[in-house]
């Protein structure tokens, strides 16, 4: 069983994470109802995604950190999100199709931060 490691630029996912949690509750003053928690935890969960990604893609700081430049273009898209959830007011069903949109993208990343290669520190 390989050992569970994190690195460092982790913390980048992480303040995504915690970001993409209360920006919406704190922006635009949403009510607390079970169905903006679960809207706001769907909206988040790409960030829950990489955050697994870097567990699961340990390797080195190479992975870590494509990883960690996978939130930029999920910010652009979770910030998208949000406002179209906000204008267009679809309710939990919205926000349950745009963080699946969004996981879906997440978890391409990280399909292709697996490619990435860690230098070889072996001599022959």
């Amino acid at each position: 069983m390989k050992p569970v490691c994190l690195h460092l630029f982790a913390v980048a996912s992480i303040v995504s994470l915690a970001s993409a949690l209360l920006v919406p509750w704190l922006s635009f003053g949403l009510r607390v109802t079970p169905q903006s928690i679960a809207a706001v935890a769907f909206l988040a969960s790409p960030f829950v995604v990489l955050i697994v990604g870097h567990f699961v893609l340990c390797g080195g700081w190479r992975r870590g950190l494509v990883v960690a430049l996978l939130n930029l273009p999920l910010w652009f898209g979770w910030s998208m999100g949000v406002v179209v959830m906000w204008y267009f007011q679809p309710g939990l069903s919205g926000a349950v199709v745009v963080g699946t949109l969004l996981s879906i993208v997440a978890g391409l990343g990280l399909l292709l931060a697996r490619q990435v290669r860690e230098p070889s520190y072996e001599h022959a």
